[in-house]
């Protein structure tokens, strides 16, 4: 029997988490400790999205636009490590940018 499935009922099922653990790994490289801000900069149709934490933060036009906000963001909170995807989904580059706060100047 087929399980019928809504298109989006805005809880993903266990099938799409482990589609999407698989092609945006969420968990830092074997010995690398993950930045408390972990930035996704991902396409989703002919926008970018700006996640914060796996929570969103911004919808984009570009993904220059969502790479300067996810920048802005992580200066805003003293650090950041940000992951950004190309068109597909793959893992192009990421960079972790560290502001020193007031006191530490």
């Amino acid at each position: 029997m087929v399980e019928a499935r809504p298109i989006f009922s805005g809880v993903p099922t266990s099938d799409q988490i482990s589609h999407r653990s698989k092609r945006f790994p969420m968990a830092p490289e074997k010995g690398k400790s993950m930045s408390a801000n972990h930035f996704q900069i991902l396409a989703n149709s002919e926008a970018w999205v700006v996640t914060l934490s796996g929570k969103h933060l911004a919808t984009c036009h570009s993904r220059a636009e969502a790479y300067d906000i996810a920048c802005k963001k992580a200066e805003e909170l003293g650090s950041g490590e940000i992951f950004v995807h190309d068109a597909t989904g793959e893992l192009e580059f990421r960079e972790n940018i560290h502001t020193p706060r007031r006191e530490d100047r």
